[in-house]
């Protein structure tokens, strides 16, 4: 069944330029409320660029992207993070000065509502955020399997528990839209699966995911849609069954001929 609801993320006719590089080239589609989206394309074919921009850690050149019917453009990354947008990062982003239960709740923070006058006098309304934020990520590390590594610093966690850790951070801040960038780098085929399960799992949950991912059996599997970005344009978009067959889709993988 289509869904008929009113798309949650609308990218329109989106194009990003590096100086004369241009990494993201007028590239338009909807992202459907609780479907998996997956991006797909080779290395260097804007799909990164472009969730920076959703996220406006660039903004675009020209065009213009909307969530649930608000203009993202000129807006400040925790001003999209409110609206109900987070995201991991390919290289996780983990700080390692801090435990785990430390960077889940840092997803929180740049949404609290106690000034620097609250923090620095320790008034009872910061204690109180404070304990709920604690809760909050306590409660997405225990979600993701991680309650027994709270205390633990993030250079003792494997590369799929540090990936995992990167995910609570962005649910904690409780997304409608959550952007997943390479969330399977470096793990083994059955943790791969189990990386697929979890996101198949946030949907039924009722979440949107928006997927970059370069392990094309994983992605194929878990997605309602694609999109195929090449050299910075939509070259594709539908079922994965469609993709496959694609045919300017195979040759942007394996070249013509």
């Amino acid at each position: 069944m289509v869904n008929a609801d009113p798309p949650i993320l609308s990218i329109n006719t989106v194009t990003k330029n590096f100086g004369g590089l241009c990494a993201v080239n007028r590239v338009s589609f909807n992202v459907r409320p609780k479907e998996v989206l997956g991006i797909i394309g080779p290395n260097g074919s804007g799909k990164t660029t472009l969730l920076n921009l959703i996220t406006v850690i660039f903004p675009p050149t020209s065009g213009e992207i909307y969530f649930k019917g608000h203009k993202l453009n000129g807006l400040r990354p925790y001003q999209v993070n409110s609206l109900g947008i987070a995201r991991n990062f390919q290289d996780d982003k983990i700080f390692l000065n801090m435990s785990a239960i430390e960077n889940a709740m840092v997803g929180s923070h740049g949404r609290s509502r106690v000034g620097l006058y609250g923090v620095g006098l320790h008034l009872n309304s910061y204690k109180k955020e404070e304990q709920e934020i604690f809760e909050r990520a306590w409660n997405q590390l225990a979600f993701l399997g991680l309650e027994k590594k709270g205390d633990t610093s993030p250079s003792a966690l494997s590369v799929k528990e540090r990936h995992l850790l990167g995910i609570a951070r962005a649910l904690v801040t409780e997304p409608e839209l959550l952007l997943l960038d390479e969330p399977v780098a470096g793990l083994s085929f059955k943790e791969t699966e189990e990386m697929g399960d979890l996101i198949l799992l946030l949907r039924e949950r009722g979440m949107t995911v928006l997927l970059i991912e370069h392990r094309l059996q994983m992605i194929m599997n878990i997605s309602d849609r694609l999109i195929v970005l090449n050299f910075g344009c939509k070259i594709a978009e539908g079922a994965p069954a469609e993709i496959r067959e694609n045919e300017e889709v195979i040759a942007a993988y394996l070249g013509k001929g």
